[in-house]
C-alpha cells in the first residue's frame, strides 16, 4: 500500500470528522412533549386568630402543555407528602378545572387544605421540605381527525 495513499486517506478522514463533528455534536432544540408544572408558590397562615392549631396550606401552581396537541384538564388533584397527609383535617379533594389548553399554553391551578399543626413550630412545619408529593392530572386528549 502507498504512503501517500494512506496519508490522504487519514487527511480526509480528519477533514471529515473536524468539518461534521459539531453538527454531530450539536443539540436540537429540547422538545417538551408532556404536561409540566413550570413553576409554584404556597404559602402557610392560622386558619382564624383564636385557633393557632389549625393552618391554612394555600398553594398554586403553572401547568404548561408542552404537547403537539391540544389536551382538554378535566381536573388536577395534589397528592401530599405521606408524613404530612395525616395532619390533614379538610383533605384536598379533585380541583375541577374544565379547561382546553392549547399547545405550549399554561393555566393557573390553586386550591387550599386545613391541616392540624397542634404541637408544631413555623420552623417544624418549614422542616416537611415541600408538602405536595406530585400532582395526578386528569385529562382528554383532543386529536384531529383527518
Amino acid at each position: 500500500m502507498d504512503k501517500s495513499f494512506l496519508y490522504c486517506a487519514i487527511a480526509f478522514t480528519a477533514g471529515v470528522l473536524v468539518g461534521v463533528g459539531p453538527l454531530l455534536l450539536a443539540a436540537e432544540p429540547a422538545m417538551i412533549d408532556n404536561l409540566l408544572i413550570t413553576e409554584s408558590t404556597a404559602a402557610i397562615g392560622a386558619l382564624n386568630e383564636t385557633n393557632i392549631d389549625q393552618q391554612l396550606y394555600s398553594y398554586s401552581f403553572v401547568l404548561y402543555n408542552g404537547k403537539s396537541q391540544q389536551i382538554h384538564i378535566d381536573a388536577v388533584e395534589p397528592v401530599f407528602r405521606q408524613d404530612f397527609s395525616g395532619r390533614l383535617l379538610a383533605a384536598g379533594s379533585p380541583i375541577d378545572v374544565n379547561k382546553t389548553m392549547h399547545p405550549n399554553s399554561s393555566i393557573l391551578v390553586e386550591g387550599q387544605v386545613i391541616f392540624d399543626a397542634t404541637g408544631l413550630t413555623k420552623e417544624e412545619i418549614l422542616k416537611y421540605g415541600p408538602l405536595i408529593d406530585h400532582v395526578e392530572v386528569r385529562s382528554t386528549e383532543i386529536i384531529p381527525y383527518p
